[in-house]
């Protein structure tokens, strides 16, 4: 019996201390591969229906990312549209850690589902995050003809009547991102919701139906080419729009946070080493050829970010919403 005590002590500090070593190395930047992993397909969660943003995402790097994998298993992508993107990340919660699936996720829309005290039945902080897909910054923009021709022609205006904004739903990150971006301007706004998306929001700026929108920059890109928007500010620290104010000449360095992302996360307690198999792959994907051709042609904003730079800018977004929460609806 002492020898069976002995023989379980031993092989329980063996495992102990590789787990450690594992942890060790992961967070000095040596990637630790799991043995073994994967042997079989992995599935790769859309939290919204085939056509949109993020399933052309997962899409495009669904073959790069499987001859990435040391065992070049197939990914599966499995859209799980509904409640907002709030479903797809109930449903990647619940699955087993053992790193055979995966989500991107809509890290600002559950941030705010949250602060909302919506439908998700867990802390984000919870997961396991693998990485990062994109980085948007959001843009103030106007009508070409527009008689506003900066921030401080629409705070003037704004002290007579509030500017009409138009915004998406409540519950999206482009309307906190609208509601944030005139408080710390200074600009009154009066937000009419109802559009369905970006595009029918850049429309109603374009007719003048409203003075003005806040969106993501890859979203008014092609607008702006075509002579159908005007950016007015970038929430950027330095623009990359010629003539664009940003958060710097307006000295509001707070617009910069305003960001969106497109995280990849696995359930909680995913071992070290298959989170590093999973993070060097995805980013090793990210840079395949095809995937920067891609990146190129439609503006999307690649960011690839490790484990440990994905943790820490979910927890910094989280804190930077709670901030505002007076700001938002709730309900």
């Amino acid at each position: 019996m002492g020898r069976q005590r002995a023989l379980i002590g031993r092989r329980h500090f063996i495992t102990s201390a590789a787990a450690l070593g594992a942890s060790s190395l992961l967070g000095s930047g040596v990637p630790v591969f799991a043995a073994g992993y994967p042997d079989r397909d992995i599935s790769f969660i859309v939290p919204y229906p085939p056509g949109g943003a993020y399933d052309q995402y997962v899409r495009i790097l669904l073959q790069p990312l499987s001859q990435a994998l040391p065992s070049h298993v197939t990914v599966v992508p499995n859209n799980v549209a509904g409640a907002g993107g709030a479903r797809a990340a109930n449903v990647l919660y619940r699955s087993k850690p053992d790193g055979y699936t995966i989500s991107v996720l809509n890290a600002m829309g559950l941030i705010l589902l949250k602060l909302k005290g919506g439908t998700i039945g867990f802390d984000l902080n919870d997961l396991t995050w693998v990485g990062n897909l994109a980085r948007d910054e959001y843009a103030l923009v106007v009508a070409p003809n527009s008689k506003y021709k900066s921030v401080e022609d629409l705070q003037k205006a704004s002290l007579t009547s509030p500017i009409k904004f138009s915004a998406p739903g409540p519950g999206t990150a482009s309307y906190a991102a609208i509601l944030i971006g005139t408080h710390l301007l200074d600009i009154r706004a009066q937000l009419i919701t109802g559009f369905r998306g970006a595009s029918d929001s850049m429309l109603a700026v374009t007719r003048g139906d409203v003075d003005a929108t806040i969106l993501t920059l890859p979203a008014v890109r092609q607008m702006t080419q075509g002579n159908f928007l005007r950016v007015v500010a970038t929430f950027q620290e330095h623009s990359t729009i010629p003539g664009a104010e940003d958060a710097t000449s307006l000295k509001v360095p707070e617009l910069a946070e305003i960001i969106e992302i497109r995280p990849v996360a696995a359930p909680p307690h995913v071992a070290p080493e298959i989170v590093a198999t999973l993070s060097t792959a995805l980013t090793k994907a990210m840079k395949d050829p095809m995937v920067l051709a891609w990146a190129k042609t439609t503006g999307a904003s690649l960011d690839p970010m490790t484990s440990e730079e994905t943790t820490k800018i979910i927890r910094d977004q989280s804190s930077f919403m709670a901030r505002w929460k007076a700001l938002l609806p709730h309900g």
